[in-house]
């Protein structure tokens, strides 16, 4: 996650009219200070990215791919 950051500047340039129909000038402009400077603080070692997927109690299964390969190929639990 922590590359898609170095890269997601120019991304939200290329598709700004689409961003500001979603989220409007204020927030736009905020991102585009966030990533360059998020990309910054990995480069620097000042920051880190951590993700955690949390389901509410029941079998214990989230029906998502187990791997990010199972992801990138729409493989899903019990296919």
């Amino acid at each position: 996650m922590r590359s898609h950051y170095a890269t997601g500047r120019a991304r939200l340039e290329l598709h700004r009219d689409q961003a500001l129909q979603v989220v409007g000038e204020p927030t736009y402009r905020v991102w585009r200070l966030f990533l360059p400077g998020s990309a910054n603080g990995f480069a620097e070692g000042a920051l880190n990215v951590y993700q955690v997927l949390l389901l509410k109690p029941n079998d214990g299964r989230s029906g998502l791919p187990l791997t990010r390969a199972d992801w990138y190929r729409g493989r899903y639990p019990g296919e």
